[in-house]
């Protein structure tokens, strides 16, 4: 009996891509696979990082999914909108924190902490009391 050829991981890979394809519905027609080296079906692929990794999201296996290029660049487009907004919001709200501390107050942690802001100040001038009015009015 013949010994098994290795079979290497650039096929297994591309074999792979071509099963998760056709289970998520974007399936590859048989004979248009078969054209195709296992080089050209690993090209056709990006890795999209779940958590972007312009967020603190890692390279670990678990945060990786293959998208078809044109997919891969219409969701990073999304993604990039999503984190500059993210940006802008932390950057209003240092703000706003510095103006609160400025101004003697504490300011709100954005990781959601309680903050202890002081009661307002007292009045320097007392309000003007009416006299309460004796009897009824006819």
């Amino acid at each position: 009996m013949a010994k098994r050829p290795h079979i290497k991981a650039e096929i297994k890979i591309a074999s792979l891509l071509l099963e998760v394809w056709s289970l998520r519905g974007h399936g590859m027609p048989f004979a248009e696979a078969q054209r195709l080296s296992a080089r050209d079906i690993c090209r056709m692929v990006e890795w999209d990082h779940a958590t972007p990794h312009a967020i603190g999201g890692s390279i670990h296996p678990t945060n990786l999914t293959a998208m078809l290029k044109g997919q891969h660049r219409a969701k990073t487009r999304r993604d990039v909108a999503q984190i500059a907004k993210g940006k802008r919001i932390q950057r209003a709200q240092a703000v706003h924190a510095a103006a609160l501390r400025k101004a003697g107050l504490v300011a709100v942690d954005v990781t959601g902490a309680k903050a202890d802001i002081p009661a307002p100040r007292k009045r320097a001038w007392p309000s003007r009391s009416w006299p309460k009015q004796q009897g009824k009015r006819k």
